[in-house]
């Protein structure tokens, strides 16, 4: 089942929260590029377009201490940071608390914490990750040796050219 919900658990109830998406180098913690939130489009971040960037968080139930948001439209599949800030003020600002960030991996269809890419990395000193030279695909299987993990599709060069996590 798809899930485009980015969610956070607070210590307290009726806060003020948001969460800010930047584009992610994998090999990294480092954002590059800022995603607007009514455009899914990554921009270079601006500190005088930071009320572009938030995305804000619902609490549900009321009282219930956990927050959630859709995943802007638009977004293209990638790898993200994600950071949920406490508004201080009237607008969201740069200044505002952090109180949590983490990396994750949208396919164009789920949302997923970047923890899964140890099980993958498990599945490949395992000898469950299966290289198809042909075709450039490499297909992940979780520990069982039969569900699917992953699949990368990569170019002659070997750079990656797709990936679907499952």
């Amino acid at each position: 089942m798809a899930d485009k919900t980015i969610r956070f658990r607070a210590e307290a109830t009726g806060r003020t929260l948001y969460a800010v998406l930047c584009v992610q180098d994998p090999d990294s913690a480092d954002c590059g590029k800022y995603v607007d939130a009514a455009t899914g489009t990554p921009e270079a971040m601006a500190t005088a377009n930071w009320g572009n960037y938030d995305i804000p968080l619902t609490e549900s139930p009321a009282g219930g201490y956990e927050y959630a948001a859709a995943l802007p439209a638009n977004v293209a599949a990638g790898f993200y940071r994600a950071m949920i800030f406490e508004q201080a003020g009237g607008a969201p600002a740069v200044a505002d608390q952090i109180l949590a960030d983490g990396s994750w991996h949208y396919d164009g269809a789920c949302l997923r914490e970047t923890t899964k890419a140890i099980e993958q990395m498990l599945a490949v000193i395992a000898g469950k990750a299966v290289h198809t030279a042909a075709t450039g695909v490499t297909q992940f299987r979780y520990r069982d040796g039969t569900t699917l993990a992953a699949t990368v599709t990569t170019t002659g060069s070997g750079n990656r050219s797709a990936s679907v996590m499952t």
